[in-house]
């Protein structure tokens, strides 16, 4: 019976973070990760209090069950269980503080130094002319608690934390080498670090203290149960956890100081993991296992209801209470690949990743104070990795691994600006980049094979609120959420061979930023000068490649169904009531799904088929409020919002050969939304400054034969939007309240194009597309005084191609069915269809085609009307 089936670990401990953010921890086969009655390496985390603190570095080394197999039999090693190499407490370096005189520059600073880097090197087997099989069960733990307090009131340079707390488990367990024999293992290891702490002072009424400088890393590093040969054979069974968990907030305190009280929070979690592989040249490897990277920094503080992570004020101070975190959740994974030159390789199983940094709410203030209380947040997840893919060489290769990942990189982040001078002001910059490749299958002369299902969910962010009520440049707001995403899923490329490639779920929600609050439009008089401003730019692009067949002289199949939820931004809100310079909004909204080519089949002499069904949901922004009553250039909105989609999706080509390719995609790109605000009794206020565009550039459903076979079955549903209704009001202002812009809906589409060349080609498709820009406008009382007008300049240019069959000595067949729309869709539908269907029957040798049928030939039209 498989070891990893007939154990269980308890481990509650260091999988609380993963349960609280209700991910679970993978259980297949029974090997899980939570909490033993007691750990394994229990470290204290204190020190005498020194100015170097915590407890040092330590590297704890085990070694057991490794064999090797030689043509004079095994021999196995002497294990090793080392925890002596250590260079803690660090603490004992220096005096401690109590024997500084009083009065001291550095009285209560410190410098905590947390360093883990457990080694466990177990049940390997190396085959070198012999066989040999090894069992190994491994389990370390190592708890280490390293909270840090210290006070640095009313003084100068006092009460500073700044420190490092890293962890690097580290797992090579459970791999087998072949050369000229036969490895196998089985293999159940488990590797775990939790500590870390809450680290607090305070810097009030003080200069320069108070400060927190952490940098904290979490990098559990893994390989593990990967099956490696060369003329000879290599099995693998087993599974493996790798957790490295840090504990902890950072709270402070620069009340009435200068420049105190300020956080520096650098949180990174990166699981790094080459598992379940299956590699060889000229050999059969077999590798199965199911593995857990879990890599945890930051928890809330427990003295705060709001459960934040970070924690200062700033209030009355200049340039205190000051909170910069850049952070990264950072995965970075081959496993279940199978690659085989000249050989056989198998690779199964199942991974689940978690990667926290800093992952909850900063809270700051800035109210009275010059400068103080501001918010600089770089939050980044990115995700990437080669994952369940076969690779194939004259060999046989197949791929099975399944995957769940979570990644949270930073959080929400609150502060206030209130009568203050350059108080509270937040910039953001949360980032999602995914870029992987996964069940992916490539051969040449061999067969390679790939089946697996993803999961991810990744956050990068949070909303934002701050408040600039009577202050001058206080409680602005810059956030910049950005996704991009390059993934190939579900490919399938041969030359003389055989490729299948099947991604039945591929689901990636992904969540940037979120709304952004200055204030609340309800009345409020502000009385500020340029505060309360939120700058919004969201962009969402992706080069998404799913389900496509490429052969040459061979067979590629492809099948998979693929969600992709990318949201960027959210809606602002702001206020600049009898402001100047405030309450104004700007964004720049952009969603671009880039070519996203799926479901296309191609072959030069031999079968390609490819199936795909997609979801992609791309938004960015969202509705804008605020108020410029009584105010001076305030309340203002300038929306940019471009909603694009650019696709191909549903193309078969042969020459010669069969190709069929079978796609439904559902495409929805949304930028921006409505907008409101007021213009009464001010002046250059409660003006909406406005430019949508939602161009729309799809190829669905197209086949080409030449002397082959090609069909395509097509559906889609594709909705662009940009902006929305915009309202505002002018009643006694002066250039107020009118509604100026441009408006850009676009269609270019080719619709069930078949081009047969001595052969036969069927193109089909459903479709029904919208793009629609901006929507009603309005304002109150209209047309007096440069105030109240809508000036509005709509542009379209529509092209629709469809029923398209062109025949050469062969046969084309098209069919194009129209979706009937819902009414709202009916309503905003700008297709204008362009009928250039030409179908004359078979040609002769000596001719060439007739173009007897053109319908609608309208080509591109053109508008410009001015309302005024």
């Amino acid at each position: 019976m498989r070891i990893w089936a007939k154990r269980g670990i308890q481990a509650a401990l260091v999988t609380g973070g993963m349960i609280a953010l209700g991910t679970g921890v993978a259980n297949a086969g029974g090997c899980d990760a939570t909490c033993p009655p007691l750990p394994h390496g229990s470290v204290d985390g204190s020190a005498p209090a020194g100015l170097l603190s915590g407890p040092g570095v330590d590297v704890p080394i085990h070694a057991a069950n490794n064999k090797i197999g030689t043509p004079l039999g095994e021999v196995a090693p002497p294990p090793i269980h080392n925890e002596q190499i250590k260079t803690g407490p660090l603490g004992k370096l220096v005096p401690p503080l109590k024997v500084l005189p009083a009065g001291h520059p550095l009285s209560g600073t410190t410098i905590p130094v947390d360093g883990m880097v457990p080694i466990d090197i177990s049940g390997n087997a190396i085959a070198v002319l012999g066989d040999v099989e090894t069992t190994n069960e491994s389990e370390y733990w190592y708890h280490r608690p390293n909270a840090v307090t210290t006070n640095g009131d009313n003084g100068t340079l006092t009460g500073i934390i700044a420190g490092i707390t890293g962890y690097v488990p580290t797992q090579i367990t459970g791999n087998a080498i072949g050369v000229g024999g036969t490895a196998k293992t089985q293999n159940s290891a488990l590797m775990a670090v939790h500590g870390g702490g809450d680290w607090e002072t305070s810097g009030r009424k003080g200069t320069l203290n108070g400060i927190i400088a952490a940098i904290r890393q979490s990098l559990p590093v893994g390989f593990n149960n990967n099956a490696i040969a060369g003329l000879g054979t290599a099995e693998t069974d087993g599974c493996s956890t790798d957790i490295g968990r840090i504990d902890g907030g950072l709270k402070s305190d620069g009340t009435e100081s200068a420049g105190g009280g300020s956080i520096a929070d650098f949180s990174h979690g990166h699981p790094v993991g080459l598992n379940a592989g299956s590699y060889n040249l000229v050999g059969n490897t077999t590798s199965h296992s199911h593995d857990t990277g879990i890599a945890e920094v930051g928890t809330p503080l427990p003295s705060r209801t709001g459960g934040e992570y970070v924690l200062t004020e700033g209030r009355r101070g200049v340039l205190s209470g000051l909170v910069a975190q850049p952070t990264l959740a950072l995965p970075c994974e081959l496993c279940g690949d199978a690659v085989t030159v000249g050989g056989n390789a198998d690779a199964s199983g199942s991974k689940t990743k978690l990667s926290t940094a800093s992952p909850g709410p900063i809270r700051t203030g800035g109210a009275e104070s010059a400068g103080s209380g501001q918010v600089v947040q770089v939050p980044v997840s990115l995700p990437h990795g080669l994952s369940s893919t076969a690779v194939a060489g004259a060999g046989n290769a197949t791929a099975q691994y399944d995957e769940t990942n979570t990644m949270i990189s930073g959080g929400p982040a609150t502060t206030t600006g209130e009568d203050s001078t350059l108080g509270g002001n937040i910039a953001s910059v949360p980032v999602a980049l995914l870029a992987e490749l996964f069940s992916d299958a490539v051969s040449a002369a061999g067969q390679a094979h790939s089946h697996a299902t993803s999961e991810q969910h990744v956050t990068a962010g949070g909303p934002l609120e701050t408040k600039g009520t009577g202050s001058v440049l206080g409680g602005n707001i810059a956030q910049v959420p950005v996704i991009a995403a390059a993934n190939a899923v579900g490919q399938a490329y041969t030359l003389g061979g055989m490729a299948t490639a099947k991604a039945p779920d591929s689901v990636k929600y992904v969540t940037v930023g979120g709304d952004t609050v200055a204030g609340t439009p309800d009345g409020t008089r502000e009385n500020s000068t340029a505060a309360s401003n939120v700058a919004n730019v969201p962009v969402v692009a992706s080069l998404l490649l799913a389900d496509n067949a490429l052969s040459g002289l061979g067979l590629a199949d492809a099948e998979g169904t693929q969600l992709a939820n990318f949201v960027a931004g959210g809606d602002a809100v702001s206020n600049g009531n009898r402001g100047s310079l405030s309450g104004n909004l700007l964004e720049g909204a952009v969603t671009q799904p880039v070519v996203n080519p799926a479901g296309i089949a191609g072959t030069v002499g031999g079968n390609a088929f490819a199936s795909h069904e997609g979801v992609v949901n791309h938004v960015a922004g969202g509705e804008q409020s605020t108020d410029g009553t009584d105010g001076s250039l305030s309340g203002n909105i300038v929306p940019v919002a471009w909603a694009g989609v650019a696709e191909v999706f549903g193309v078969a080509a042969a020459a010669p050969g069969i190709a069929e390719s079978s796609a439904a995609v559902d495409t929805f790109s949304a930028a921006g939304g409505a907008r409101e605000t007021h213009g009464d009794g001010g002046s250059v206020s409660g003006n909406i400054v406005r430019g949508d565009a939602a161009p729309v550039v799809q190829v669905v459903s197209l086949a080409g034969s030449l002397g082959g076979q090609a069909l395509v079955c097509a559906h889609d549903k594709t909705v662009a939007m940009a902006g929305g209704d915009d309202t505002t009001t002018s009643e006694d202002g002066s250039v107020a309240g009118n509604s100026i812009g441009a408006e850009v809906p676009a269609i270019v589409k080719v619709v069930s194009v078949a081009v047969a060349a001595a052969g036969n080609a069927t193109a089909t498709a459903e479709t029904f597309t919208a793009a629609v820009a901006s929507g009603k406008h309005s304002t109150a009382p209209a047309g007096s005084d440069l105030s109240g007008r809508i000036m509005d300049v709509p542009v379209s240019g529509d092209l629709l191609i469809y029923n398209l069959p062109v025949e050469v000595l062969g046969q084309a067949v098209t069919e194009v069915t129209y979706l009937d729309p819902s009414e709202e869709e009916e309503a905003r539908t700008r297709a204008l269809p362009l009928d250039l269907a030409f179908a004359d029957g078979l040609m002769g040798a000596t001719e060439v085609p007739a173009f007897s049928q053109f319908n609608n030939l309208g080509a591109v039209t053109g508008q410009l009307p001015m309302a005024v």
